[in-house]
């Protein structure tokens, strides 16, 4: 929010002003306007603060000044406006250096421009600006929400945030599985192809050094992947303090602008949401397909015709279902509770999910069970479905 200090500088009274010191500091947010003229002005120094003073209060205590200038950095103050030449005269050179160092903007305003002048027209440049955004995040917002409304689903969701941030990106849920992806560079971005093609979202942890459990907000990394290092930006989706995916920008080198970040805020709400559609109908198909298969395991469906019937009608097909995997995990091993962050719930909902996501396999969980139907081709020999089996337990 706000306008920055080389901005201000453009209008009102401070197209006559000239800055003295802290030139490092002109890209400083301005969100107030505010006049001091009292000696101690601590408690009401405020982050993203144009200060206009005289330093009348303190002209003659040199120290007090210079515990100002480094009191208003601490406060995350914008800049600094001063006449010096009214009281002061000239700033001492001890002021001027310690704003360079603080990259705080000092600037001098002419003796004939009132403060005034400076701060209306900074006023409204600041409520021009901040409407302007509004206007231009309710426009994103409707974007991102008629492509629910249509039903476009995670890729185009992809599609529309890569414009408006003009880089690749990933779509994850919150097991790292892939559900969109964009390549804004098609020539140039063949490492992003490859990457998708193996599918080893956790690399993308790995290179941050973080659990993704511990992603709670944005998190940047390098990762190394042919031979090139690779930036990455990890941004959590969240809602209701619950983390449901990520968004993973793709060899991402620069600062997102306003309109990026208001485009990656409403995307991700959009996402959200889907994915907890998404998740309510997996977890109702699974309800549904766990009782089921609890009443045929034991017995209770007893005609052959009325299981086909009942499977048929929650979708599921038992033809070529020659054998039986049933998982249990007993206890977890010290190493993996690290922080108590992972339990028996979690280690099965996730393993249950990546199972789900293959091909040619009925899963089901049953509390702290999981039973997996591979499905076989008639044909196929004893030989051929242990190994299939094998390949199956690998992955596990």
């Amino acid at each position: 929010m706000g306008i920055k200090v080389k901005d201000a500088l453009k209008i009102g009274g401070l197209k006559e002003a000239r800055v003295l010191s802290g030139h490092g500091g002109l890209n400083n947010k301005i969100e107030h306007v505010d006049v001091i003229e009292m000696p101690d002005i601590v408690k009401w120094l405020r982050s993203n603060t144009l200060m206009l003073t005289t330093f009348y209060a303190i002209k003659d205590d040199k120290e007090a000044q210079i515990n100002i200038i480094r009191k208003m950095a601490e406060a995350g103050v914008a800049g600094l406006v001063i006449d010096p030449k009214m009281y002061l005269g000239q700033l001492p050179e001890e002021i001027l250096q310690l704003s360079n160092e603080l990259n705080l903007p000092i600037i001098e305003l002419p003796y004939e421009v009132g403060y005034i002048d400076v701060i209306t027209p900074i006023v409204n440049a600041i409520f021009n600006w901040e409407s302007c955004q509004h206007l231009k995040s309710k426009q994103i917002s409707e974007v991102f929400t008629n492509i629910i409304l249509k039903k476009g689903g995670f890729q185009e969701i992809a599609d529309t945030l890569t414009e408006f941030v003009d880089c690749s990106l990933i779509i994850l849920d919150k097991y790292l599985n892939i559900l969109a992806w964009t390549n804004n560079k098609p020539d140039g971005n063949r490492e992003l192809e490859n990457f998708i093609k193996e599918g080893n979202t956790i690399a993308l942890l790995k290179a941050m050094d973080i659990e993704k459990d511990d992603v709670n907000v944005a998190a940047r990394g390098q990762m190394k992947y042919m031979d090139k290092n690779i930036a990455i930006m990890l941004v959590p989706i969240k809602a209701d303090m619950d983390i449901y995916g990520y968004i993973t920008f793709w060899n991402f080198d620069r600062v997102f602008n306003e309109i990026n970040l208001i485009a990656i805020e409403h995307a991700s709400k959009v996402i959200a949401i889907e994915l907890i559609k998404k998740e309510a109908v997996q977890e109702n198909h699974k309800r549904q397909k766990a009782s089921f298969f609890a009443k045929l395991f034991s017995g209770d469906i007893t005609s052959e015709e009325d299981i086909y019937k009942e499977a048929e009608n929650m979708n599921i097909s038992l033809y070529g279902v020659g054998s039986v995997i049933i998982i249990e995990i007993c206890q977890i091993h010290k190493d993996l509770c690290r922080q108590n962050k992972i339990s028996l719930t979690n280690i099965i909902e996730q393993l249950y999910y990546k199972l789900f996501s293959l091909q040619n396999l009925i899963v089901i969980q049953d509390c702290k069970k999981i039973v997996i139907l591979p499905k076989l081709e008639h044909n196929t020999d004893k030989y051929a479905a242990k190994d299939h089996l094998i390949k199956i337990a690998k992955h596990i």
